[in-house]
């Protein structure tokens, strides 16, 4: 997985699962790989530097949202701890389509987090991060593109991205999400973390960072303490009060 030229070529010769645009499945790894090459051909730069150039670098978060550790910056990186989190992962059924996206080799548990090679390496679907660095890359988005003179997007594209692009069944989770150009819009599950007219993404192990346009708020959390779920009940609760979002 950290060749990837050669994961570019391997993917590039695969089917796909089913008909485009039938169904919709989350697939990290690849999806990293495919938009990393198709980045690379466009533009001459690797998907590392186009987000220190065009991304954080702007925003003043260059050293705080990475794709890949630099080594000045290496001792900075805090070690992950599994607390419930690799458990979950092997309680799925051996033919969970969950394992189709994510090989039994590859999971997204504390023992990789922790390698040196993985860190190193600008994956894309690999965030390694501050919470100031996430929380405030969502308040430009947050805040219509634009934040303290720095325009990430335009204000159309930005409505694009976070329009519901599929609703449904996630083919390889098995959960039920409405999908943007590459954020989940809103909310699923029992106890909703982000408001309806809100975007964004969590990660493996509990961390979470999102945008609410409505109240030009962003929040993130980052954890090297690998649970589930990843906010807790008191926390959701104080978001929500904070945005005077009615729990339930």
């Amino acid at each position: 997985m950290l060749d990837l030229p050669a994961m570019a070529d391997w993917i590039a010769g695969q089917r796909p699962q089913w008909e485009p645009g039938s169904a919709f499945g989350y697939h990290a790894w690849t999806y990293g790989v495919l938009l990393a090459e198709i980045l690379r051909r466009a533009t001459g730069r690797t998907c590392d530097q186009l987000l220190r150039d065009e991304l954080a670098g702007p925003l003043g978060i260059g050293d705080e949202l990475l794709f890949h550790v630099p080594e000045h910056l290496a001792s900075r990186v805090a070690t992950c701890y599994d607390g419930g989190w690799a458990a979950r992962l092997e309680r799925m059924p051996p033919g969970a389509p969950f394992f189709r996206c994510v090989p039994h080799g590859v999971l997204p548990v504390a023992e990789l987090g922790n390698r040196d090679d993985f860190r190193r390496t600008a994956l894309p679907a690999n965030g390694i991060m501050t919470a100031r660095g996430a929380a405030r890359l969502y308040a430009a988005l947050a805040c219509g593109g634009e934040l303290e003179g720095v325009r990430l997007l335009s204000a159309a594209t930005l409505k694009e991205a976070t329009t519901g692009w599929v609703s449904g069944v996630d083919r390889m989770m098995g959960t039920t999400c409405t999908m943007g150009g590459g954020f989940v819009i809103g909310d699923s599950g029992a106890k909703p973390v982000r408001p309806a007219g809100g975007f964004g993404h969590s990660g493996s192990g509990g961390s979470t960072a999102f945008a609410d346009p409505a109240h030009r708020f962003s929040f993130a959390l980052v954890k090297n303490r690998m649970t589930v779920p990843g906010l807790d009940a008191r926390l959701t609760s104080e978001i929500r009060t904070a945005l005077g979002i009615a729990s339930g």
